[in-house]
């Protein structure tokens, strides 16, 4: 039987939790990079979605879109400047 050390136990579980805090952390980054590339806050890019009231941003030049909340078909119309 191999002997295992309270120590051994110790350090084995500490490597464990540090090694899946680094995976989360670096998980967490590339999602935050991978939502902020590309979007803007300009006004002209926000929308609503006509089935569930619920707002989002679409990017330019895009004429339709899915609704992230309810997933309808939404047709994105410039807004007309008086």
């Amino acid at each position: 039987m191999i002997p295992v050390y309270i120590e051994q136990l110790f350090n084995v579980f500490t490597l464990a939790a540090f090694l899946l805090f680094a995976y989360l952390w670096f998980r967490e980054e590339l999602r935050r990079n991978k939502i902020s590339n590309g979007w803007s806050e300009d006004k002209n890019q926000l929308y609503f979605c006509n089935g569930c009231h619920h707002s989002f941003l679409a990017k330019p030049g895009q004429t339709v879109v899915r609704c992230p909340k309810c997933k309808e078909l939404c047709f994105l119309r410039r807004k007309k400047r008086f």
